[in-house]
C-alpha cells in the first residue's frame, strides 16, 4: 500500500499519517490481524487525520526513502 494507491483510488494526495490509518483497507492480511473475521460481516471506519495538503515532489522522496530501506527487515507487533 502506499500513498499512490489513495490518489489512484480516490484522486486525493494524502500526507504518510493519513495513509498509515489506511493501510488495513489496502492490506487484508494486516486488516484481519487487527479486525479477525467473524461469521457477521462488519462494517469499519477509518478515521482520517485530513492531511492532503502534500506536493506529489514530497511523493517522490518519500518512495526514494521507502526504496532505500526495502531490504530492511520490518517487523508489525501487536
Amino acid at each position: 500500500m502506499t500513498v499512490y494507491s489513495v490518489l489512484d483510488d480516490h484522486k486525493t494526495l494524502v500526507e504518510l499519517a493519513c495513509a498509515t490509518t489506511l493501510a488495513p483497507a489496502y492490506a487484508p492480511e494486516f486488516l484481519h490481524k487487527l479486525v479477525p473475521p467473524g461469521p457477521v460481516p462488519q462494517n469499519l471506519v477509518f478515521i482520517v487525520c485530513g492531511g492532503f495538503k502534500v506536493p506529489i515532489q514530497m511523493l517522490g522522496e518519500y518512495s526514494t526513502i521507502v526504496e532505500n530501506h526495502a531490504r530492511d527487515t520490518w517487523e508489525v507487533r501487536f
